[in-house]
């Protein structure tokens, strides 16, 4: 009697959420983003829940001061995640998320929010008809001053809380077809409890309160030698070392069926694991004339694994064996190496200027040329409410290079960075404001991975005919749409406070370019 394991993959995904307000750190809204790992199994196969199939999910959250959100519906409008309710971030409070796909799965979440366990939910009950997988993530943020606000998107990592189970039946007769029908799982737990209170999230305790039948539906007609699945899957509670009782109806040739009954003993579903039953039907043994069902396990492999998110903490990079800064030049201006992931390399001043203390020049998004106004009635892509590019036709969410104010300026590979590029920096950077020796302010970019570091003059903004707020903030535009009034941008200043959200496109921001 033997068993077979098959492979599925488990994901991770961020969802997002409805955009936060511009210039307005006091109001930041709450929301939510996508972060997507490649889908090893065909959308659609089955009920299992993706990266590109997943529409909607249910959030939990409370803070010290009590309820943020108390099952939530978030779901996919388009490009966009949107929640039910808007909720704003509060300073100095931490945060505890709990989010649950499909929508509507969950519903008798109890013990919520509960002060006795740092993550806020404690047992829930959930009933499985077998057909739906079912999916959770937790997150928590730390939130500071009013002016440090963190506003970034929460980042959910997804895990499956159940076992994936489906069926293959082999002909291995000497001759003649077979049909497999009715097949079925009897006995299994149908009802159970989960503690999600379990800070280390490594030693959920499923407790089974009833049992019942999975049905797997039948299968096609299976030729000498060949194989075919049962119709259906179905996701099992996860189970340590259960007996489960098998049956199904089985026909050769043209005779009627019969029905057949087998136990698979001392098997343990893993949650997060996908598990294929292999049943092969020999010929009848040569003393009872019967035929024998056969079971085996060829091997288990991972469902997938689940996406962890590194912390780093602030401190100060200190690397004596790379003392200075590296630097290097790309079509006449200079760059360095603050050891990114992304290989990419930040250019030491803004466009328009040739030092780093340096404001430079100011450009409207997607503009890549200077003009004494900005505003919507000298936007080149048309009026707040009518674009005439990167708009609801055309889809487009990254400048073209012709409309990169960092390529046509600087040219050769030289480029405006995106908002994800941008948020890298962000996040792998320590920030400090500081004054040159020109009496120039602004922020002091210094890398948490190799101690180099870039400084970012706070140039203010170009808003109608004149510069405002320079020497107090800084607003750099990156090369990505968010809705099609605001693109993405960072903003420094001298409070200090640091925001990555978007803003109009109508306005004269600053471009820092980068380079392969």
């Amino acid at each position: 009697m033997k068993k077979l394991f098959l492979f599925i993959s488990v994901f991770a995904l961020l969802v997002a959420c409805k955009r936060e307000e511009p210039n307005q750190p006091e109001a930041q809204y709450i929301s939510f983003s996508q972060m997507s790992i490649e889908n090893l199994m065909t959308a659609g196969f089955d009920n299992t829940i993706t990266t590109a199939n997943l529409v909607d999910f249910d959030v939990w959250g409370h803070n010290g001061a009590g309820v943020v959100f108390g099952g939530t519906k978030v779901e996919k409008q388009g490009d966009l995640w949107v929640c039910a309710e808007e909720k704003l971030w509060e300073p100095d409070q931490t945060y505890h998320f709990h989010a649950f796909a499909p929508s509507g799965a969950v519903d008798n979440v109890g013990e919520y929010p509960n002060a006795e366990r740092e993550r806020g939910l404690g047992n829930f009950a959930y009933t499985n008809a077998g057909d739906k997988d079912l999916i959770y993530a937790y997150a928590t943020r730390t939130q500071g001053s009013l002016l440090k606000i963190n506003a970034d998107p929460v980042q959910l990592a997804f895990e499956h809380l159940l076992s994936r189970v489906e069926f293959t039946f082999k002909n291995n007769l000497s001759e003649g077809n077979i049909t497999i029908s009715n097949v079925q799982i009897t006995e299994a737990v149908k009802s159970a409890e989960l503690n999600c209170g379990d800070v280390d999230m490594a030693n959920w305790v499923w407790n089974a309160t009833s049992t019942g039948s999975y049905s797997f539906g039948g299968t096609t007609v299976i030729a000498k030698g060949a194989s075919a699945s049962a119709a259906d899957v179905q996701f099992l509670f996860p189970a340590a070392t259960r007996n489960y009782d098998i049956s199904f109806s089985i026909a050769y040739e043209s005779d009627a069926a019969e029905e057949r009954t087998a136990t698979i003993s001392d098997v343990n579903l893993v949650m997060g694991k996908s598990y294929n039953i292999n049943l092969v039907v020999n010929d009848k043994d040569v003393v009872t004339e019967e035929y024998k069902i056969e079971f085996f396990v060829t091997e288990v492999k991972d469902w997938g694994e689940n996406i962890e998110l590194d912390a780093t903490i602030n401190e100060k990079a200190e690397n004596p064996e790379t003392p200075g800064v590296l630097s290097g030049m790309e079509n006449g201006h200079e760059w360095v190496d603050l050891g990114l992931s992304s290989g990419l390399k930040w250019a030491t001043c803004n466009v328009g200027a040739t030092t780093p203390e340096e404001y430079g020049d100011y450009f409207a998004w997607g503009e890549v040329e200077i003009k004494e106004a900005y505003g919507w009635g000298t936007y080149k892509f048309g009026t707040e409410n009518n674009y005439t590019k990167y708009n609801s036709n055309d889809n487009k969410t990254v400048l073209d290079p012709e409309d990169d104010a960092a390529h046509v300026n600087w040219g050769g590979a030289w480029r405006m960075p995106t908002d994800v590029e941008l948020g890298e920096l962000f996040d792998n950077c320590i920030w400090d404001w500081i004054v040159c020796a020109n009496n120039t302010e602004g922020y002091q970019a210094t890398s948490k991975i190799n101690g180099r570091s870039i400084f970012f003059p706070a140039t203010g903004q170009y808003l109608g005919g004149e510069v405002i707020n320079s020497g107090v903030a800084g607003y750099y535009w990156t090369s990505t749409l968010n809705l099609y009034n605001y693109a993405f941008r960072l903003v420094m200043q001298d409070n200090p406070f640091i925001s990555w959200s978007s803003d109009e496109r109508k306005k004269g921001f600053s471009v820092r370019p980068v380079c392969p």
